[in-house]
């Protein structure tokens, strides 16, 4: 048995859960949002998955497909590690589900947590994936949240009630695990008045222009509906930002109402800890989920170039409409910032 939060574990798949699966897995949304559950989901397909289970858990030298437990022992979810052979695997597909009354609790990223401690220190493994649908934005941000990376689309992959559908590929390293294990848990907060002094401080440290103007005008923005702004920090520390803005200064955006990514910024001796993948998951997972696609902008000189990669492996792609100058936006009277490109993301 493994804890996952106040009241949940995770543990074996036992008999008599075939009742708690025939419950839960009779919600179509499980099946819309995941790779092979079936719908209608049957007795016979409880049964079988049930008797499966079991037969593994006597014959298997450990546990790959768990149950995910209330404090009554009821089950209200499953995760697993797919297509692991125990002695000769070095990767594994990462699978989770949750029932519907139980979303919302944290209980998918720390199921997923608690797969990555086993597969990388129990049976280790070298890699873990997990292929997600490309409109599942909910579940790409837990990936993403546990760590997990962008690596890929796959067009028309997988075949869904009908229609081929594209999937999204996640993937985390050992090496990328053992580095957030060292680093430590970030938490993410909207970006507060109270915040403002610290930030501004930190920045003036390095010699970097952020005047406190700015965050004052991003915490006005997010009152009026304007921005989104978020701030990370390494327990009391901060280390970085990222706001969106609901409308984007870009004129073919503003007109599909596409929301922009702007001013991403994390301090540069906590930088390639993955902070800014964390900042820009929950930037994108807000504009996906209420817009369904989201833009930003990068520069083209070479000072751009760790940004341009960055951006292009989270799945940005350019808009084709070449590179652009902007003039007067934020600028002074006749002032024009350098070239830079639009990119979009989603849709």
């Amino acid at each position: 048995m493994y804890h996952l939060i106040p009241g949940f574990t995770l543990t074996e798949v036992r008999a008599g859960d075939e009742a708690a699966y025939m419950q839960h897995l009779s919600d179509r949304s499980v099946h819309d949002n995941t790779l092979r559950i079936p719908y209608p989901y049957t007795e016979a397909d409880a049964k079988d998955w049930v008797a499966g289970r079991l037969q593994d858990n006597l014959t298997k030298p450990r546990i790959t497909e768990f149950a995910i437990r209330n404090e009554h022992g009821y089950l209200v979810g499953g995760a697993g590690l797919a297509g692991l052979d125990v002695e000769g695997s070095h990767r594994a597909e990462v699978g989770y589900w949750i029932a519907n009354p139980f979303r919302g609790k944290g209980l998918a990223s720390a199921a997923i947590a608690r797969l990555c401690d086993l597969g990388f220190g129990i049976f280790g493994l070298e890699r873990l994936f997990a292929h997600v649908f490309t409109f599942n934005h909910a579940s790409a941000r837990v990936l993403e949240r546990c760590g997990f990376r962008y690596e890929g689309t796959l067009r028309h992959h997988e075949k869904k009630n009908g229609r081929f559908v594209d999937v999204t590929v996640y993937g985390l390293t050992k090496e990328h695990y053992l580095m957030l294990q060292r680093r430590g848990p970030v938490t993410l907060k909207k970006l507060a008045p109270e915040q403002i002094d610290t930030i501004v401080s930190e920045f003036q440290a390095i010699g970097w222009d952020k005047p406190r103007q700015t965050f004052e005008r991003y915490v006005s923005e997010q009152q009026t509906g304007q921005r989104e702004a978020w701030t990370a920090w390494l327990g009391d520390r901060f280390a970085g930002y990222v706001t969106l803005k609901w409308k984007c200064d870009y004129a073919p955006f503003a007109k599909e109402n596409i929301p922009e990514v702007s001013d991403l910024n994390v301090l540069p001796a906590l930088q390639r800890q993955g902070i800014a993948a964390e900042l820009m998951s929950l930037a994108e997972a807000t504009a996906l989920k209420k817009r369904g696609k989201v833009g930003l902008a990068v520069g083209l000189s070479a000072d751009y170039g760790k940004a341009q990669r960055f951006h292009i492996l989270r799945g940005y792609v350019p808009d084709g409409r070449g590179a652009q100058r902007a003039c007067g936006t934020n600028l002074a009277p006749g002032q024009c910032s350098e070239d830079h490109l639009w990119m979009l993301k989603g849709g």
